[in-house]
Protein backbone atom coordinates (compact mmCIF):
# COMPACT_ATOMS: atom_id res chain seq x y z
CA UNK A 1 0.00 0.00 0.00
CA UNK A 2 1.26 3.49 -0.76
CA UNK A 3 2.12 5.62 2.25
CA UNK A 4 1.43 9.32 2.36
CA UNK A 5 4.35 11.18 3.95
CA UNK A 6 2.03 13.28 6.13
CA UNK A 7 0.60 10.14 7.73
CA UNK A 8 3.82 8.27 8.53
CA UNK A 9 4.05 9.62 12.11
CA UNK A 10 0.34 10.33 12.55
CA UNK A 11 -0.66 9.95 16.19
CA UNK A 12 -4.10 11.50 16.02
CA UNK A 13 -7.10 10.36 18.06
CA UNK A 14 -8.61 8.70 14.96
CA UNK A 15 -5.40 6.78 14.29
CA UNK A 16 -5.21 5.60 17.90
CA UNK A 17 -8.86 4.54 17.84
CA UNK A 18 -9.19 3.01 14.35
CA UNK A 19 -5.63 2.28 13.28
CA UNK A 20 -3.44 3.63 10.55
CA UNK A 21 -5.22 5.22 7.61
CA UNK A 22 -5.21 3.31 4.33
CA UNK A 23 -4.46 5.44 1.30
CA UNK A 24 -6.54 4.78 -1.77
CA UNK A 25 -4.38 3.96 -4.83
CA UNK A 26 -6.16 6.61 -6.90
CA UNK A 27 -6.42 9.26 -4.18
CA UNK A 28 -4.00 11.84 -2.92
CA UNK A 29 -3.30 13.37 -6.29
CA UNK A 30 -3.39 17.03 -7.20
CA UNK A 31 -6.34 16.31 -9.50
CA UNK A 32 -9.60 18.16 -8.86
CA UNK A 33 -12.13 15.69 -10.19
CA UNK A 34 -14.94 18.14 -11.03
CA UNK A 35 -17.26 15.18 -11.61
CA UNK A 36 -20.23 17.51 -12.17
CA UNK A 37 -18.54 18.68 -15.39
CA UNK A 38 -18.75 15.20 -16.97
CA UNK A 39 -22.20 16.09 -18.31
CA UNK A 40 -21.20 19.57 -19.56
CA UNK A 41 -20.73 18.83 -23.27
CA UNK A 42 -19.69 22.39 -24.19
CA UNK A 43 -16.93 22.30 -21.57
CA UNK A 44 -15.86 18.78 -22.59
CA UNK A 45 -15.63 19.80 -26.26
CA UNK A 46 -13.39 22.76 -25.45
CA UNK A 47 -11.29 20.94 -22.88
CA UNK A 48 -10.86 17.63 -24.73
CA UNK A 49 -9.74 19.16 -28.01
CA UNK A 50 -7.52 21.80 -26.42
CA UNK A 51 -3.73 21.62 -26.74
CA UNK A 52 -3.70 21.81 -22.92
CA UNK A 53 -5.60 18.50 -22.53
CA UNK A 54 -3.70 15.38 -21.49
CA UNK A 55 -4.83 11.80 -22.03
CA UNK A 56 -3.85 8.69 -20.13
CA UNK A 57 -4.18 5.65 -22.39
CA UNK A 58 -5.25 2.36 -20.79
CA UNK A 59 -5.15 -1.09 -22.37
CA UNK A 60 -7.31 -3.38 -20.21
CA UNK A 61 -6.69 -0.95 -17.32
CA UNK A 62 -2.90 -1.12 -17.75
CA UNK A 63 -1.47 2.36 -18.41
CA UNK A 64 0.76 3.47 -21.24
CA UNK A 65 4.00 4.63 -19.60
CA UNK A 66 7.23 6.43 -20.43
CA UNK A 67 9.18 4.44 -17.84
CA UNK A 68 8.49 2.51 -14.64
CA UNK A 69 7.64 5.66 -12.71
CA UNK A 70 6.01 7.93 -15.27
CA UNK A 71 2.68 7.84 -17.07
CA UNK A 72 2.63 8.78 -20.74
CA UNK A 73 0.60 11.98 -20.88
CA UNK A 74 -0.67 12.35 -24.43
CA UNK A 75 -2.18 15.30 -26.26
CA UNK A 76 -5.46 15.29 -28.18
CA UNK A 77 -3.48 15.11 -31.42
CA UNK A 78 -1.73 11.97 -30.11
CA UNK A 79 -5.02 10.12 -29.44
CA UNK A 80 -7.19 11.62 -32.17
CA UNK A 81 -6.78 8.55 -34.42
CA UNK A 82 -8.00 6.22 -31.67
CA UNK A 83 -11.00 8.40 -30.82
CA UNK A 84 -12.31 8.43 -34.37
CA UNK A 85 -13.85 11.24 -36.41
CA UNK A 86 -16.87 11.92 -34.16
CA UNK A 87 -16.17 10.77 -30.58
CA UNK A 88 -19.37 9.92 -28.72
CA UNK A 89 -18.24 11.63 -25.52
CA UNK A 90 -18.16 14.98 -27.36
CA UNK A 91 -21.79 14.73 -28.49
CA UNK A 92 -24.61 16.48 -26.65
CA UNK A 93 -27.15 14.41 -24.75
CA UNK A 94 -29.78 15.26 -27.36
CA UNK A 95 -27.48 14.08 -30.16
CA UNK A 96 -26.60 10.88 -28.28
CA UNK A 97 -30.29 10.12 -27.73
CA UNK A 98 -31.13 10.84 -31.37
CA UNK A 99 -28.37 8.58 -32.73
CA UNK A 100 -28.47 5.93 -29.99
CA UNK A 101 -27.91 2.36 -31.16
CA UNK A 102 -27.60 -0.12 -28.30
CA UNK A 103 -25.70 -2.58 -30.50
CA UNK A 104 -22.84 -0.07 -30.87
CA UNK A 105 -22.44 1.15 -27.28
CA UNK A 106 -19.96 -1.57 -26.29
CA UNK A 107 -17.94 -0.87 -29.44
CA UNK A 108 -17.38 2.84 -28.72
CA UNK A 109 -13.99 3.99 -27.52
CA UNK A 110 -14.52 4.88 -23.87
CA UNK A 111 -13.21 8.24 -22.68
CA UNK A 112 -13.57 9.61 -19.17
CA UNK A 113 -12.94 13.13 -17.93
CA UNK A 114 -10.73 12.66 -14.87
CA UNK A 115 -10.51 16.29 -13.74
CA UNK A 116 -8.06 19.17 -13.85
CA UNK A 117 -4.82 19.97 -12.10
CA UNK A 118 -4.42 23.33 -10.48
CA UNK A 119 -0.77 23.40 -9.46
CA UNK A 120 2.60 24.24 -10.93
CA UNK A 121 3.60 21.35 -13.17
CA UNK A 122 5.94 20.42 -15.97
CA UNK A 123 4.43 18.16 -18.60
CA UNK A 124 6.04 15.32 -20.54
CA UNK A 125 6.40 17.55 -23.58
CA UNK A 126 8.59 19.96 -21.61
CA UNK A 127 5.91 22.64 -21.32
CA UNK A 128 6.25 24.37 -17.97
CA UNK A 129 4.05 26.84 -16.23
CA UNK A 130 1.17 27.09 -13.86
CA UNK A 131 -1.90 25.03 -14.64
CA UNK A 132 -3.82 27.73 -12.74
CA UNK A 133 -3.34 29.99 -15.77
CA UNK A 134 -5.57 27.73 -17.87
CA UNK A 135 -9.18 28.88 -17.43
CA UNK A 136 -12.28 27.07 -18.73
CA UNK A 137 -15.76 28.47 -19.00
CA UNK A 138 -18.46 25.99 -18.02
CA UNK A 139 -22.13 26.04 -18.94
CA UNK A 140 -23.55 26.30 -15.42
CA UNK A 141 -20.69 26.44 -12.92
CA UNK A 142 -18.67 29.52 -13.83
CA UNK A 143 -14.98 29.30 -14.62
CA UNK A 144 -12.69 26.47 -13.55
CA UNK A 145 -8.90 26.52 -13.67
CA UNK A 146 -6.44 23.82 -14.57
CA UNK A 147 -5.14 21.43 -17.18
CA UNK A 148 -7.81 18.85 -18.13
CA UNK A 149 -7.00 15.14 -17.92
CA UNK A 150 -8.86 12.31 -19.62
CA UNK A 151 -8.54 8.53 -19.61
CA UNK A 152 -9.00 6.75 -22.93
CA UNK A 153 -9.55 3.01 -23.35
CA UNK A 154 -7.27 1.71 -26.09
CA UNK A 155 -7.97 -1.95 -25.32
CA UNK A 156 -7.63 -4.01 -28.48
CA UNK A 157 -9.98 -6.78 -27.36
CA UNK A 158 -13.20 -4.85 -27.96
CA UNK A 159 -14.64 -2.10 -30.06
CA UNK A 160 -15.09 -1.36 -33.72
CA UNK A 161 -11.62 -0.06 -34.51
CA UNK A 162 -9.49 -2.88 -33.08
CA UNK A 163 -7.00 -2.77 -35.94
CA UNK A 164 -6.58 1.00 -35.59
CA UNK A 165 -5.96 0.57 -31.86
CA UNK A 166 -3.37 -2.15 -32.47
CA UNK A 167 -1.61 0.04 -35.04
CA UNK A 168 -1.78 3.02 -32.66
CA UNK A 169 -0.26 0.99 -29.79
CA UNK A 170 2.49 -0.23 -32.11
CA UNK A 171 3.26 3.38 -33.11
CA UNK A 172 3.48 4.33 -29.41
CA UNK A 173 5.88 1.45 -28.77
CA UNK A 174 8.04 2.72 -31.65
CA UNK A 175 8.21 6.06 -29.78
CA UNK A 176 9.57 4.24 -26.71
CA UNK A 177 6.32 4.02 -24.73
CA UNK A 178 4.82 0.75 -23.53
CA UNK A 179 1.85 -0.70 -21.69
CA UNK A 180 2.79 -1.46 -18.07
CA UNK A 181 1.11 -4.82 -17.62
CA UNK A 182 2.60 -5.42 -14.16
CA UNK A 183 0.97 -2.55 -12.30
CA UNK A 184 1.88 -4.01 -8.89
CA UNK A 185 5.51 -3.08 -9.42
CA UNK A 186 4.61 0.31 -10.84
CA UNK A 187 5.17 3.34 -8.65
CA UNK A 188 2.95 6.13 -9.95
CA UNK A 189 3.08 9.04 -7.56
CA UNK A 190 -0.03 11.11 -8.19
CA UNK A 191 0.79 12.31 -11.70
CA UNK A 192 -2.74 12.89 -12.84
Amino acid sequence: MPEHPALINDNSMLTRRFGKEIINYFAGSRLNRYSFLRSDVAFLNRAATSPHARYIALDDLSPLVVDKKKLALLSYQDVKGVLGPDPAFLQSDAERIRTFDSSKVAAETQVLFLGTTTTQAATTDGEAGSDDDIVWETSEHGDVNGRPYFAVDVSTGRGENQEEKKAWLKSQEEKGLWIAADTRSLKLHAEA
